[in-house]
C-alpha cells in the first residue's frame, strides 16, 4: 500500500496585463491508504515571469527563502489530509501578446505527479492599452446609462419607492463601475511602467 497524491492548480488571473501579478494555488491531496512522507513540492515558473521572492506560503505559513523552481519540501501528508502551496510571479514586459502555462509536480518516494495546466492570456503593452481604453467606455457607457434611467424616472412621474429602486441600482451600478476604474488605473500602471523602460 502507499500514499495516493492528487494535485490540483488554480490561478487567480485567465486575463492579465504585463507587469501584473499572478497567484498560484496547488492543493495536494492525499487520498492514501498512507502518508506521503517528504514531499517535494517543484513549479518551474513560467517563461516570462519571475517568482516574487518569500511569496511561497504552505498551509498558510509564509516560507522564507522557499524557492518552487529549485523544490521544496512540503514534509508529510497523512491519508486522508491535504497541503494547500500559494506563491505568486510578476510577468515581465513583453513585446506581444502571449499564453502562459504552468503547472506543478509533487514527489515522493520515487513517485512523480503532475498538476493540471492553468493558462493565462497576458496583453503585451499596445493591445493591454487598446483593451484598457474600451473598458473605459464601456464604465462611461454604464454610467450614462444609469443617469438617463433616473432622469427618465423623474420626468415620468413615477412614485417615490419606484424612484428610490432606480437610484439604488444607480448606486450599485457607480459602485462597481469604481471598483472596476481602481482596476483598470492599477493596470494602465502597470502597462505604463514596461512602456518606459522597453526601448
Amino acid at each position: 500500500m502507499a500514499a495516493n497524491l492528487i494535485a490540483v492548480k488554480l490561478v487567480d488571473k485567465v486575463c492579465a496585463v504585463v507587469n501584473q501579478t499572478l497567484t498560484y494555488t496547488i492543493v495536494i491531496t492525499n487520498c492514501g491508504p498512507d502518508a506521503a512522507d517528504n514531499v517535494i513540492f517543484t513549479d518551474i515558473v513560467p517563461t516570462d515571469t519571475t517568482f516574487e521572492p518569500d511569496s511561497f506560503i504552505l498551509n498558510g505559513v509564509e516560507q522564507i527563502g522557499a524557492d518552487p523552481n529549485v523544490g521544496v519540501n512540503i514534509g508529510t501528508i497523512v491519508a486522508g489530509g491535504f497541503a494547500t502551496v500559494l506563491f505568486q510571479v510578476e510577468i515581465n514586459c513583453l513585446s506581444a501578446t502571449t499564453i502562459i502555462s504552468n503547472d506543478a509536480s509533487v514527489a515522493f518516494d520515487a513517485v512523480i505527479v503532475t498538476s493540471n495546466t492553468v493558462t493565462t492570456e497576458v496583453l503585451a503593452a499596445d493591445d493591454a492599452l487598446l483593451q484598457i481604453a474600451l473598458d473605459e467606455l464601456n464604465i462611461a457607457e454604464t454610467l450614462n446609462e444609469q443617469g438617463e434611467n433616473i432622469q427618465a424616472a423623474i420626468q415620468s412621474g413615477v412614485s417615490i419607492s419606484d424612484l428610490l429602486a432606480v437610484n439604488e441600482a444607480a448606486e450599485e451600478a457607480i459602485e462597481e463601475a469604481t471598483d472596476e476604474e481602481r482596476e483598470l488605473v492599477e493596470q494602465l500602471q502597470d502597462v505604463l511602467e514596461c512602456i518606459s523602460i522597453t526601448p
